[in-house]
């Protein structure tokens, strides 16, 4: 028998046939003593020393607790019922204490010692390292429900939600009691698009504990996501107005504050949903007079008022979150001086931004998130900034592990993955695998970017490449019915939600990916900072580079400029003319000769006779 602690709850019960005889001057006598010691176990005196007790027995069936026993060591432990001053029964049992060794540690540590060592680990962001540890406890113990929660956690942390979620389905099955198991578990079903299992065991992790905050914060935001206003409204107030008496008997004083302030800050959010902007204002003013110094609402009321337009006044508010030490209020009036048009001072904000992220902390869930787009129109290069920023969102994203990845979607129902398959008929069957190739936009169906891609994929032997399109913020009713033969084999419909698409991107198995653009749509974006196939590549739907650490290529035309190489954080794969496929329109009959259509054109806008005409081609989106 191997323990996975360092004390033992002995149970003796005599049985039946001795009680029989009868019992005189009956006595219980205990003897333990090591019976293996590892050569690189070194056991002071009073470790050598045997431990034997005995003590009267009157009835049949007793207990005694041993603690203190060592890691590693084997244990015999030899339990006798003396009467009348004989000995008349013994029996012996052994056991060993696991005890783990991990590298740069002396000695062997218990397996609550080397558990507690991965918690700090994991709470200081070495998730591989605390993982590793992990891993050590269940090769000993496979069943320990503590280290199987442990690893759930760093695993769906670290982007794995599928190979996260046996190892948190196990621990709770192993202590269906314990709340916090129930409240992980319920966050790995919703990422995996089990919206309403990971309810039931929010819900279950309330029954067991009902001041179980966290779970209360989750169930709202899982009712939130499906429109459930009421309800959501409801967890987040009983958190917001419950005292910080109460939630501190089980959480640092520091630690149930913040719960509050964020269960706050969504009930503002959610009251901006339901009621409108005049009474999110108010509920945020509220907070203000309640934590005047408290940067997340002024932040928060920036993001408000550039909502509704009123940039010079965010302003204001994201410079106070800044003033007061928040990060993601600086980062925040870059991005409002850049809608502003205050280019070079935004430039120069975010430089500022990039230069302090190892020196302060970041909460991205008040970050407006800027791509940058806007730069494209500025004559510079902007390959230094771009990719500084995309470093600074991978880093947030997949190393710091603090940003909420349902920022990009709005208030409502987040439908589940759709595919939708062309015709198996016309699918070719023979010939090896064909090469599987995936692009990812939210305007695979309008914009300039949806009206090239809609005329150049078709054009892929499907003899040789398998086409699958992934369309960001569309739903089963995406208007894809008639377009899907002769634009993809499989198109697959994506919420606005980061965490969801990536995975599902992911489980198709592509072999190349492609983003027709980066920068205009932010779900898009930060999906495309985790790498989800062997090849990755950007087209220049965003005629710039995007900066994104996970991109290996951009597809950019054979007519570039001699030194476009420094403008470019990717390596480049140039098409042959301009990288884009067209069909001809069917062309009216010229009716109207170019002279008059320019007199007219002179004689409605007033314009001198030598001006120069540049005609410039927009698409008028759909969406």
């Amino acid at each position: 028998m191997m323990l996975s602690q360092t004390e033992l709850q002995v149970e003796i019960e005599i049985r039946g046939d001795i009680l029989n005889g009868g019992l005189h001057r009956s006595r219980v006598c205990i003897l333990m003593q090591p019976a293996y010691i590892p050569p690189d176990v070194v056991l002071d005196n009073t470790g050598k020393d045997l431990d034997e007790s005995c003590f009267d027995q009157s009835l049949n069936y007793t207990t005694f607790h041993v603690a203190g026993l060592v890691p590693g060591l084997s244990y015999s432990i030899i339990v006798g019922l003396e009467n009348s001053g004989n000995m008349i029964a013994l029996s012996t049992r052994t056991f060993s204490v696991g005890s783990i060794l991990l590298p740069g540690v002396d000695g062997r540590m218990s397996i609550a010692d080397a558990l507690e060592a991965g918690a700090q680990l994991h709470n200081a962001e070495d998730r591989a390292t605390a993982s590793r540890i992990y891993r050590y406890v269940l090769d000993i113990f496979p069943d320990h429900a503590q280290a199987q929660h442990l690893l759930g956690l760093a695993l769906y942390q670290d982007g794995e939600v599928r190979q996260a979620f046996p190892y948190l389905y196990r621990a709770m099955q192993a202590n269906e009691s314990d709340e916090n198991f129930h409240n992980s578990l319920g966050i790995c079903l919703k990422a995996l698009g089990r919206a309403d299992e990971g309810i039931q065991h929010y819900r279950r992790a309330l029954e067991l504990n009902p001041m179980q905050v966290e779970a209360s914060i989750n169930l709202g935001d899982a009712m939130q996501s499906q429109g459930k206003w009421e309800e959501a409204m409801e967890q987040y107030r009983k958190v917001a107005t419950a005292s910080l008496n109460t939630l501190e008997d089980r959480l640092e004083i520091g630690q149930a504050e913040n719960l509050v302030k964020d269960a706050t800050a969504r009930m503002c959010e959610l009251i901006r949903v339901t009621d409108g902007w005049f009474h999110a204002d108010r509920c945020l003013n509220e907070a203000l007079e309640r934590w005047p110094d408290e940067p997340v609402f002024h932040n928060d009321r920036g993001n408000l008022l550039a909502n509704a337009g009123q940039f010079e006044t965010a302003l204001d508010e994201y410079q106070r979150a800044s003033d007061l030490g928040m990060l993601a209020g600086k980062l925040n009036v870059a991005d409002t001086l850049e809608a502003l048009g205050e280019t070079q001072k935004s430039i120069d904000l975010y430089d500022q931004v990039i230069d302090s992220l190892e020196k302060s902390e970041v909460d991205p869930n008040r970050i407006s998130f800027s791509t940058g787009i806007t730069l494209t129109a500025h004559n510079r290069n902007n390959r230094e900034l771009k990719s500084a920023l995309g470093y600074l969102y991978w880093q947030l994203l997949h190393q710091r592990q603090i940003v909420r990845e349902d920022y990009a979607s709005s208030y409502g129902i987040v439908p589940l993955p759709y595919a939708q398959r062309r015709n198996p008929d016309s699918i070719p069957k023979i010939g090896p695998r064909r090469l599987r190739i995936g692009f990812v936009s939210r305007y695979i169906f309008n914009a300039a970017v949806g009206l090239y891609m809609s005329e150049l994929i078709p054009q892929f032997d499907r003899n040789k490449y398998e086409i699958i399109i992934f369309a960001i913020g569309q739903s089963k009713s995406m208007k894809a019915a008639k377009q899907i033969e002769a634009v993809a084999d499989t198109i697959v419909a994506l919420p606005k939600d980061v965490r969801i698409a990536r995975e599902e991107i992911r489980a198709w198995e592509m072999d190349v990916l492609i983003y027709p653009e980066l920068g205009m749509d932010k779900t898009t974006y930060f999906v495309s900072l985790a790498h989800l196939a062997p090849i990755q590549a950007v087209w220049w739907g965003n005629a710039d580079t995007s900066g994104v650490p996970a991109m290996d290529y951009y597809l950019a035309s054979e007519h570039e400029h001699a030194n476009f190489y420094s403008h470019y954080s990717e390596a480049i794969y140039q098409f042959k003319g301009m990288g884009i496929y067209h069909k001809l329109p069917a062309l009216p009959k010229k009716t109207t000769g170019r002279d008059q259509v320019r007199r007219v054109i002179e004689e409605r806008f007033d314009i001198p006779s030598d001006f120069r005409f540049y005609l410039t081609i927009e698409v008028r989106s759909a969406a």
